[in-house]
């Protein structure tokens, strides 16, 4: 062998080792002595580890012999003993290097190991970056025995740990491999469009690349290869850097892609001092693949791109138009920024175009399918640079529809524009968008003009490289001359609007709103310089706006009076109920509105005076006859003849319940009047459109009452105003008075067992009936207490409110929560529908580890022990594929040991019935049901039948139904089977009955909770009865 080093007596000799046997060999005269002392000290801590230099592939061997267990330098998930460290080369971010000790790729342990790579020395659980175990070697699937990880940018070079998992050493082999040696091997690298981080790099361990060809060194020298995000376009790029003392020349070039003819499209060298290196125009659209060539050394903070700040090209992005242009907000900052905008815009890139003549038209056409933003994408065009100068226009990618654009006119004295583009929120993204030159000259193809809502938008024109429309001229223009077509925004229904439009020259323009392109389509309005014309827009119709000049330049002004806000200087669009209307956003601003929830860029409507009493019910939902295009949620408010006062309070809506509640509704109050209708967004720069539907009942009959919809969890307010309306004809209730108006209203249909409880707010009278000619169930006239009705779940259920004046009936309903449970008198059919249940907190079952969904509660009668109850349920089928869950308790809500039995509809496939035994209880089953689907629900029938026990226990003050019929209340009852007639309408409570049939009297009228009377038979005539 090569003699690594030789020393004599007295010297020191230091060299790195690579874990194969060390041979020594001692030389001296003969009879000589002495020692040799031999100090291996790197390795074995963090912050002394042994060097290794990574390359494409390598393979390493490493021994822990002689090592201590280092426990403080490097977090680890599980425990480890004796360790060693290294450290590779510095590694450019997006590096990514892959790891593994398995014999399957060339490894070797031989006791069970971890390797462990980490960015810094440091406890902390952050630094650690990935793991290796050998554990991963046993799996069977190949792809396991690898680990890998990505460089992340604020790590210069790795840490290795490889340490053992048992208390002895172990020795072995590592087979690594690196990206970075072939172009296109990195990860994307996002790197910050200024004030950049430094960076630092190493080619020693790589070899030279073959593709693409050197092309900027002059020579094949070894290289590492980086790769960045894709670039917005007219993005320069100066990359400064320093290379280490000694280690030679260095050279960076790069490539918008790895092909084997792939041609450097920048190169900068290290031999150029920092203030000289060229900023060069990189590809856009496309990651870039840069090569370093040669050297040790790090990019400086002169490392930077383009496009960050407002200012001449090489601080904005420069581009030529027209064209297609693509931006990326990685790495762009919200700082810098010295022009205004509207509403605030974060992470902006920006561009700067040519020099345009006054009156040049720009439509730009924004591609937003292809945005990623996760928030809107926000649009600015700007005349200068200078500190608070407002845009010129703005738009946001909320307001984006097939074929959407949007028009620019350069104003007066031209120049350059400036376009800004970021997000709505702190959020970054990527996209394109056009600009084109035109002139809008012909009315099937108009430039697009964003006008906005509070007040108007003014443009300046220019018609000059137009030519006349074969389309016939307007009664106000003078002569056919060159004209100009500008579209606005889809307008709301009930939208008004002014034109109005000036030249260079007095009584020299013209301007016409059309409706239509046809050749013989007349103006909806038309007007010259000396006039105005009003319009009133078809909601959700495209207008055309058809400018004429002879003297070819001026300004054309569209205003729109109402929409904006509920009271002056704008006024809701005007409506009428019912009917389907459209509904546009743009444009719009944010009211305030202190006594309501914020919402933002609304539009407002007002109806036709309305009787007292309607119901005015609204929806967005296409079930309901309304549509929604929107980025965000939509936001209703309902206010009912209150007038544009702050302090009003509306009934609200968004769009977010479709699936739960589609509709919302007011009634008008007392005197009657108007509703107003305000649309917006949850969030702010969020445009929406669509439409919607609205119909109008009036209640004053049973079979016009509309159907409401009860929430379990919020329960239900009917307000309702009697002044103004008409007494009713049909027969009082049987608890107010003999005459009175009446509104009606039908409870959508409820699960059986469901108690609806009405508590009068005012002095009134509320009855329920099962339909409009059917006995009354249940009647009401005192404030403070509640009135029950049962759902039986087949028939309607049908409220009746009668009161001198205004009035409201809070509603609220059983079967959302264990403590209140529907009840169900077995045997029977039963109908089930939770779509409007929530779901209950908790397990409530410790037994049974599931959590059901939109869960709704039974109860039953008591049932004597050995009772056999069969429940039909395979026929209930929910929603979004999920099963039924239902469990059943001994009447308990939250004991540990009161399941009874558990079911869910996968078992239906053994039987379609689920059977069990009663146990031993006193007051009845408590029955569970629900889904396990996060959002499913179910609608439907089930049947439960009961064998019914003849002998049992029964629990002192129970009340039992046997298999006979017969009623038995008392005190304990052994052995013995009760028969005899039932007890019909009155329970004798306290008294022990033996033997005995106990029977009594019905109790007839109405129920009102709040008062027990107990321990006696309470017999009534027909009128009310407190229990």
């Amino acid at each position: 062998g090569i003699p690594v080093g030789a020393f004599t007596s007295g010297q020191l000799l230091t060299t790195q080792w690579d874990a194969r046997p060390l041979y020594g060999r001692s030389l001296g005269r003969p009879g000589a002595t002495g020692s040799v002392k031999l100090n291996t000290g790197y390795g074995d801590v963090c912050y002394v580890p042994n060097p290794i230099v990574l390359r494409k592939t390598l393979a390493w061997s490493w021994s822990s012999f002689g090592y201590q267990t280092d426990t403080n330098q490097g977090w680890s998930p599980q425990a480890v003993y004796y360790d060693l460290w290294y450290q590779t080369q510095d590694l450019v971010p997006g590096t990514v290097v892959a790891f593994s000790a398995c014999p399957s790729v060339g490894g070797n342990f031989t006791n069970a190991s971890m390797i462990l790579v980490y960015g810094a020395c440091s406890s902390q659980r952050s630094d650690l970056l990935a793991v290796w175990n050998s554990s991963q070697c046993n799996t069977g699937n190949a792809s396991d025995a690898w680990s890998s990880l990505v460089v992340p940018v604020t790590t210069r070079n790795l840490r290795i740990r490889i340490a053992t998992l048992v208390d002895a050493p172990s020795r072995g082999t590592i087979v690594t491999s690196v990206s970075a040696d072939e172009c296109g091997g990195n990860k994307p690298y996002t790197q910050r469009l200024a004030s950049a981080p430094y960076v630092f790099f190493d080619t020693n361990g790589f070899t030279p690349s073959t593709v693409p060809p050197e092309q900027c060194a002059g020579s094949s020298l070894a290289d590492i290869w980086m790769q960045l995000s894709p670039m917005s376009s007219g993005t320069t790029a100066r990359f400064a850097f320093s290379i280490n003392s000694g280690a030679g020349t260095a050279f960076i070039s790069a490539f918008g892609s790895c092909s084997p003819d792939a041609v450097a499209v920048a190169c900068w060298n290290s031999t150029t001092s920092t203030g000289q290196q060229p900023p060069l125009l990189m590809p856009a659209g496309v990651p870039i693949a840069l090569r370093i060539s040669g050297g040790v050394g790090y990019f400086d903070t002169n490392y930077y791109l383009s496009g960050d700040g407002c200012g001449s090209t090489g601080t904005s992005n420069g581009i030529t138009v027209p064209g297609t242009f693509y931006f990326n907000l990685d790495g762009a900052t919200s700082a810098g920024s010295s022009v205004s905008s509207t509403r605030p815009i974060f992470n902006d890139v920006f561009f700067v175009t040519e020099v345009f003549l006054p009156g040049t038209v720009l439509v730009f056409t924004p591609f937003c399918d292809n945005f990623t933003t996760p928030d809107p994408t926000m649009f600015a065009v700007y005349t200068s640079c200078n500190t608070g100068t407002r845009p010129l226009a703005e738009w946001n990618s909320s307001m984006c529809s097939p074929g959407t654009t949007f028009i620019v006119v350069v104003p007066n004295g031209g120049g350059q524009l400036w376009i800004r583009v970021g997000s709505a929120n702190d959020t970054l993204g990527s996209g394109s968008f056009s600009v084109d030159l035109a002139n809008g000259d012909e009315c099937s193809t108009p430039a697009t003009w964003l006008v906005g809502l509070s007040g108007g938008t003014q443009v300046s024109y220019d018609v000059t490289p137009a030519t006349p429309s074969p389309i016939a001229g307007p009664g106000c223009f003078n002569s056919p001359s060159a004209d100009l077509w500008l579209a606005p925004q889809l307008f709301s229904s009930g939208t008004k609007l002014t034109v109005s439009v000036s030249s260079t020259t007095y009584g020299k323009a013209f301007v016409g709103v059309y409706s239509s392109c046809d050749a013989a389509a007349a103006p909806l309005a038309c007007a010259n310089q000396s006039q105005y014309a009003s319009v009133d827009a078809p909601g959700g119709q495209q207008l055309v706006l058809r400018i004429a000049s002879p003297l070819r330049t001026g300004t054309v002004t569209l205003s729109v009076s109402t929409g904006d806000s509920c009271q002056y200087p704008s006024s809701p669009n005007a409506i009428v109920f019912p009917g389907r209307f459209f509904f546009n956003t743009a444009g719009a601003d944010s009211s305030i509105m202190p006594a309501e929830p914020a919402m933002n860029n609304d539009v407002f409507f007002t109806s036709q005076t309305l009787l007292e009493g309607t119901i005015v019910t609204l929806s967005l939902c296409g079930q309901f006859g309304g549509s929604i295009s929107s980025n965000g949620t939509v936001v209703v408010a309902l206010y009912a003849n209150l007038g544009c006062q702050a302090w009003m309070v509306p009934v609200l809506w968004n769009s977010t319940m479709c699936n739960t509640q589609p509709t919302v509704s007011v009634t008008v109050p007392s005197g009657g009047g108007s509703v107003f209708v305000r649309i917006g967004s949850a969030s702010p720069a969020v445009y929406s459109s669509g439409y919607f539907n609205v119909t109008t009942m009036t209640g004053l009959a049973c079979d016009s009452a509309p159907v409401v919809r009860t929430n379990p969890y919020l329960g239900k307010i009917i307000w309702t105003n009697s002044a103004l309306m008409p007494n009713s004809t049909t027969a009082a209730p049987s608890c107010g008075p003999a005459y009175g108006p009446d509104l009606w209203f039908e409870i959508k249909r409820l699960s059986s067992g469901t108690a609806v409880d009405a508590y009068l707010n005012q002095l009134g009278t509320v009855a329920f009936y099962s339909g409009c000619a059917t006995p009354e169930l249940v009647c009401g006239n005192r404030t403070a207490i509640y009135y029950r009705a049962i759902a039986n779940g087949f028939d309607p259920l049908i409220g009746r409110i009668r009161a001198p004046g205004a009035q409201s009936v809070s509603l609220s309903v059983s079967g959302d929560e264990c403590s209140s449970q529907n009840v169900l008198a077995l045997p029977g059919q039963f109908y089930v529908d939770t779509t409007d249940m929530t779901t209950s907190s908790g397990t409530i079952v410790p037994e049974v580890p599931i959590m059901a969904y939109h869960d709704i509660w039974f109860t039953t009668q008591p049932i004597l022990v050995g009772s056999v109850i069969s429940i039909s349920a395979c026929d209930l089928v929910p929603t979004l594929n999920a099963s039924l869950e239902m469990a059943v308790l001994k009447s308990s809500c939250a004991n540990w040991g009161s399941l009874v039995a558990y079911w869910n509809s996968t078992m239906c496939a053994q039987s379609p019935l689920f059977t069990f035994t009663a146990p031993s209880i006193a007051t009845g089953l408590t029955i569970r049901l629900g889904t396990s689907g996060y959002n499913s629900t179910v609608q439907g029938v089930f049947r439960i039948d009961v064998q019914f026990a003849t002998t049992g226990i029964v629990t002192s003050g129970a009340r039992v139904t046997t298999a006979a019929g017969t009623t038995s209340t008392g005190t304990t009852s052994t052995g013995t089977t009760s028969t005899g007639t039932t007890s019909t309408g009155t329970t004798s409570t306290g008294t022990t009955s033996t033997g005995t049939t106990s029977t009594g009297t019905t109790s007839t009228g109405t129920t009102a909770i709040g008062t027990t009377s107990t321990g006696t038979t309470s017999t009534a005539t027909t009128g009310t009865s407190a229990f």
